[in-house]
């Protein structure tokens, strides 16, 4: 997940970000609309917003469902409708650079793909590049100690990547993104 230690360990000035852990979509909606309410084109392309996780944005309802003892297994069919409305907006905010982080899960019955993102269609439609990552190998050093995970990715949809493109990413357990893993076998097969 992401929090303010693994970004200072990638390097980046903490400082300088406004951080919002809301897991309330409504919540979440108000506060990155009013980070970016007065900014023009050129204020927003030098904005990075990333939200973690997708998934686990809940509604109001839920959440006040869950606190009044209500039936928490019911299906909350406002969230849909929320998270599809986010992702129009997050879309206005054009031309700021947008990461959301989602689970995908299995699809069923569905013609060509063998995964779904949950919680709305609009945000596969909205996005530029979606990029699914899995994840079993490990990076061991000498002693065989676990270093970090070795992450497979692969270009789903991309409007200025190539789909199907694959790629490995390495991520330490210091929560930092090897920046130079993979360069040397990429130049080498160029």
């Amino acid at each position: 997940a992401m929090s303010e230690s693994v970004l200072k360990n990638s390097g980046l000035d903490t400082d300088r970000l406004l951080i919002c852990q809301e897991n309330r979509i409504e919540k979440a909606m108000q506060f990155v609309l009013g980070a970016c309410e007065e900014l023009d084109d050129d204020e927003k392309k030098k904005i990075f917003i990333v939200i973690d996780s997708w998934d686990m944005l809940v509604s109001k309802k839920k959440l006040e469902d869950s606190l009044a003892g209500e039936n928490t297994n019911s299906v909350d069919f406002s969230i849909s409708k929320l998270k599809n409305d986010f992702a129009r907006l997050l879309a206005g905010l054009s031309p700021a650079t947008i990461l959301v982080i989602n689970i995908v899960t299995a699809a069923l019955m569905q013609m060509g793909k063998d995964w779904d993102i949950p919680g709305g269609t609009s945000i596969y439609f909205s996005s530029s590049a979606i990029v699914l990552l899995t994840s079993k190998a490990k990076e061991r050093d000498d002693e065989n100690n676990v270093t970090g995970a070795l992450v497979r990715a692969r270009v789903e949809k991309g409007r200025l990547a190539i789909e199907q493109t694959k790629f490995q990413l390495l991520i330490s357990h210091t929560g930092a993104l090897d920046r130079y893993f993979g360069l040397f076998d990429y130049a080498r097969s160029r």
